[in-house]
């Protein structure tokens, strides 16, 4: 055992066995451990030691909690996360087979159904994230894996709760790459730093890797992290029909529509990119048939732990799946919370846990980010203007939502105190008011559990009756 990973399994505890390191990134160090109470090998990512001094842990924390409420099938969950003696980590199942990097060292490229195949997981997996308003920010062959001949995608949240918990502006987090992006894997707006880029950045990076699966290569001759960045900037991209002739044309078109150097001319959503994807496939494999696939090889790098990761599987399949067709459901706006705290992204966070809570409600669903961007244009209002007073009530309107959500998050000695409010469309009438309490920051994360799911609860039975 080297001296990392005794000072690693000193801070994970008698509760996990530290048995080997995986070849990580440039933002985490990847570990293989026991968790001896359930018998189950997981993976241990932790956060790189020059990256620590400036985190919050707290609000990593909170941020990778945000992170474990999405819920599909091809998403790799998070199971949790902890600190201590200076490390800060996150675990995930061990998941059976391999990662699309492996794959593609092996194979160079991949037949013409097995790419549609797995783009279409990945879609599915970014449009589930997408709709609750979380960018991945680091597609790349490194975070995909391939199990059972589908695609499950890893490290959702994690480049943003980096970016998040970490001082703003400092100059490490450019150092290691991951918490920005992958130079190669990037989105022209990621390699400008836009610090209000959306889920096209996703679109791009996931063009890159259907292109790379493809072709066996990527669409610019970089070979420096400076030369990638340059090249997504002002680069255009070799047309991919040349490079593989039998490439269906509808296929190579999408692909280069998803590399558009412009957000606005990429498609406009996950979900439509796997629309074109499915008229493409010719058929549609059930997503409860992909959740019950579970392999039990073993490769190289990956061991198969077939039980767990089904059972995961289905429950995410469960969960994600149960809910009534959405058309079925009332459409609620979260609006933005007021902050008294100093800190104003603790309000976001608030927020943006609701968001993802609600979205996954069978009573009530909240509209698509890219919905709520198309009427704040239509409204005169910039993509960034915050939802309350006035704006969230003439949004919610044109939306054609029964209610909003708005509310607080204040300063209570060494606590806080999280309020909320559901409010009918024309603003006349409240139909829940709630409020939940942290005694210090390590608790806040509970509070907003709790807030979520009593609003969860009130919203589907005020918003219907």
């Amino acid at each position: 055992m080297t001296d990392f990973s005794a000072e690693l399994q000193a801070a994970l505890g008698p509760g996990f066995r530290v048995l080997r390191e995986l070849s990580g990134g440039g933002m985490s160090r990847v570990f293989v451990a026991e968790e001896l109470a359930l018998g189950r090998e997981v993976v241990v990512k932790v956060i790189a030691p020059d990256l620590m001094p400036g985190m919050s842990v707290d609000r990593f924390r909170l941020e990778m909690q945000l992170a474990a409420r999405l819920q599909h099938p091809a998403i790799v969950p998070v199971l949790g996360t902890g600190s201590a003696n200076g490390l800060t980590w996150f675990t995930m199942p061990l998941v059976a087979g391999e990662t699309l990097r492996e794959r593609l060292a092996r194979e160079n490229r991949l037949s013409i159904p097995d790419v549609i195949r797995l783009a279409r997981d990945l879609f599915e997996a970014l449009g589930t994230a997408h709709a609750a308003g979380v960018v991945h920010r680091d597609i790349k062959p490194e975070n995909l894996f391939v199990s059972n001949r589908h695609l499950l995608v890893a490290d959702f949240g994690v480049a943003r709760a980096i970016s998040q918990s970490t001082s703003s502006g400092d100059a490490r987090l450019t150092g290691v790459g991951m918490a920005l992006g992958t130079p190669a894997y990037m989105a022209p707006e990621q390699a400008l730093a836009d610090a209000m880029l959306d889920h096209r950045a996703d679109l791009y990076s996931a063009g890159l890797v259907m292109y790379e699966m493809l072709s066996g290569a990527l669409p610019f001759d970089a070979t420096t992290p400076q030369g990638f960045l340059s090249a997504h900037l002002s680069t255009p991209p070799r047309p991919l029909q040349p490079l593989r002739a039998e490439t269906p044309a509808a296929l190579a078109q999408l692909v280069m529509q998803c590399l558009e150097k412009e957000a606005a001319k990429r498609p406009a959503s996950a979900a439509a990119v796997l629309e074109r994807l499915e008229q493409l496939s010719g058929q549609e494999t059930p997503i409860a048939q992909r959740a019950a696939s579970v392999p039990s090889r073993r490769t190289p790098r990956m061991a198969a732990v077939g039980v767990a990761v089904a059972a995961l599987a289905f429950v995410a399949y469960r969960q994600f799946a149960a809910p009534a067709a959405p058309a079925t459901r009332d459409l609620v706006i979260v609006g933005a919370f007021a902050h008294q705290t100093g800190d104003v992204s603790l309000a976001g966070a608030v927020q943006q846990a609701l968001r993802i809570d609600l979205g996954q409600s069978s009573r009530v669903r909240v509209p698509d980010p890219g919905r709520v961007r198309t009427a704040l244009r239509a409204m005169e209002r910039a993509d960034t203007t915050p939802l309350a007073g006035a704006v969230l009530q003439e949004l919610a309107r044109r939306l054609g939502a029964k209610a909003w959500i708005d509310g607080d998050v204040a300063r209570a000695g060494s606590g806080f105190v999280l309020t909320a409010r559901l409010v009918t469309v024309d603003g006349e009438r409240e139909l829940a008011a709630l409020r939940e309490s942290a005694r210090d920051s390590s608790a806040v994360l509970d509070a907003i559990d709790r807030l979520a799911r009593s609003l969860r609860e009130k919203a589907g039975e005020s918003v219907q009756s």
